[in-house]
């Protein structure tokens, strides 16, 4: 929701995205394989962890502009 506030009102929100790893199916995320990737660093924080777009090491992220963060989770089953 966050995204489209500047759309609306010029107010140019801080937009963490929380959901890229969800499994609304099972076994599907939008970013299963970012999972995957981060999981040694994931399990040292207790399963999930998050980080900035600047922050992206491999610059995958950088270029997607829908979020400022991103939170990645161990846990992404949809009960």
């Amino acid at each position: 929701m966050g995204q489209r506030l500047k759309e609306f009102s010029g107010i140019d929100p801080f937009v963490i995205d929380q959901s890229v790893t969800v499994e609304y199916r099972r076994g599907h995320s939008p970013r299963r394989e970012e999972v995957s990737r981060y999981a040694t660093e994931l399990r040292d924080l207790d399963g999930t962890g998050g980080f900035l777009r600047e922050e992206d090491p491999e610059l995958r992220w950088r270029r997607d502009r829908s979020a400022d963060a991103w939170l990645l989770s161990l846990d992404n089953e949809v009960a």
